[in-house]
């Protein structure tokens, strides 16, 4: 059981041997019956080893299971006040914390991040999460029955979720969050809620409070919030867009007014670097099985490795801001994938894009869906692995990633998602039997 002294065991461990901690976890059950006490042990701990923090650049998060645990507006005020994360575990992983630091397998996921203020950079991202309300049965398990048929940006009494999604705003807020937008998405019962980017470490740390924020509002409406990729056919899937910028001197040096289309050289680069490795981060960046089925033509989702100054179709996209504002928006990635693996890809990416000077070719002005194949062959486009288990024998093969993560990260990742496509494999889906029952 958790107690303040082995808490204080952990925090000594964790300085003393650390080269750059981005956060640890603490997963415990039954929060409801020793959870003040424990936040109010850890906040003392946390004051206490303040210099500490300041000088490794230590954040605590902790991570629990929610049974039964009401999160109300003073408790909000509290995270925040205390700057405490409330997380969910992600990818079944429960190592995947570690990968936060430089380890002694030689990980070096978050410490890119390090890497990057060492060379003089911050790596500022702003996620758009989208997300489905659905209805409940009646035993509270989640569906997938909506009874609005609102679309993108409609109002209410259309948007039937306004309500729901207004108290999950005022929740964020609550809790510091900046919100910049909050609207209703192509499909029906599709939200989007976005708030203001900040350092990747933060923002990742973010994305996972949000999404339980906005699962427990829910809730309280009655709904089920889902950020499963693509939980209906034919409609449009929810993703995770990544608008990244680099910051160097408190300057966006993705700016760059007198260069084609007004952003620099080292944008340019670091564009081409994630394209460089975007099928190779496929299996981090969109990490489930559902996941490729919302990466299909005609739903605003990327399939091809390209970029576009204009459209939407293309993978990576630079969105007309300039200036300070000026950004990388990165399409493929979903709220599925574990945040801290996928900005720390993207960013490692990227700084490989701008170490090698890599160039990402000519725009695509062209509506992707559109183009044939030959086409895109001539223009030297790219595909984005098709389904899992090409993305995962991508995955499987490149010696970037492994060096990237770590052994015991790669190793560990690789054994859970080969878990999950076997089992997918093995799996008789309605469709099949729809299709074939009655004719073979």
């Amino acid at each position: 059981m958790m107690n303040e002294k082995t808490l204080e065991t952990i925090i000594e461990k964790t300085i003393r041997e650390a080269d750059a901690v981005a956060s640890f976890t603490w997963q415990g059950g039954e929060p409801t019956l020793r959870g003040i006490d424990f936040f109010e042990k850890a906040a003392a701990l946390q004051k206490k080893y303040k210099q500490q923090y300041q000088r490794n650049n230590l954040h605590i998060m902790n991570s629990f299971q929610t049974n039964g645990y009401e999160l109300d507006r003073q408790w909000a005020k509290f995270f925040k006040r205390n700057q405490f994360l409330v997380g969910l575990s992600i990818d079944g992983l429960p190592e995947i914390h570690d990968s936060f630091r430089k380890g002694k397998d030689g990980s070096e996921s978050f410490f890119r991040v390090k890497q990057a203020a060492e060379l003089g950079y911050q790596f500022d991202v702003g996620p758009e999460c989208e997300f489905f309300l659905y209805h409940t049965d009646d035993n509270g398990q989640p569906t997938t029955i909506t009874h609005e048929r609102a679309g993108y940006f409609d109002l209410g009494p259309m948007d039937l979720g306004e309500n729901a999604r207004r108290d999950m705003v005022l929740t964020l807020e609550d809790m510091g969050f900046e919100i910049e937008a909050s609207h209703h998405e192509v499909a029906p019962a599709q939200h989007e809620i976005d708030f203001k980017y900040d350092n990747a470490l933060r923002t990742a740390d973010n994305i996972l409070t949000f999404k339980f924020i906005v699962k427990y509002i829910a809730k309280r409406h009655g709904l089920y919030a889902s950020f499963m990729p693509k939980p209906i056919t034919g409609v449009d899937g929810s993703g995770m867009h990544l608008n990244m910028s680099l910051w160097k001197n408190g300057k966006n040096i993705f700016a760059d007014s007198k260069n084609e289309l007004g952003i620099s050289d080292e944008a340019f680069y670091f564009m081409a670097g994630v394209m460089e490795h975007a099928n190779e981060m496929c299996l981090i960046t969109t990490p489930l099985v559902n996941s490729y089925k919302r990466i299909v033509p005609g739903y605003e989702a990327p399939v091809d490795v390209s970029w576009s100054p204009s459209n939407r179709s293309p993978l990576i996209r630079v969105p007309a801001a300039r200036g300070s504002g000026t950004r990388l928006e990165f399409r493929s990635p979903d709220s599925a994938a574990n945040p801290y693996l996928a900005l720390a890809v993207s960013l490692a990416a990227g700084l490989d894009g701008i170490k090698r000077k890599l160039t990402p070719g000519k725009g695509s002005m062209k509506n992707q869906y559109e183009m044939a194949e030959g086409e895109k062959q001539e223009a030297g486009i790219n595909t984005l692995p098709r389904d899992m288990k090409e993305a995962l024998e991508i995955f499987k093969q490149s010696t970037y990633m492994k060096e990237l993560l770590g052994d015991h990260i790669f190793n560990k990742y690789v054994e859970a998602k080969s878990a999950e496509w076997e089992s997918y494999q093995q799996f008789v889906s309605q469709w099949e039997v729809d299709r074939y029952l009655y004719k073979i």
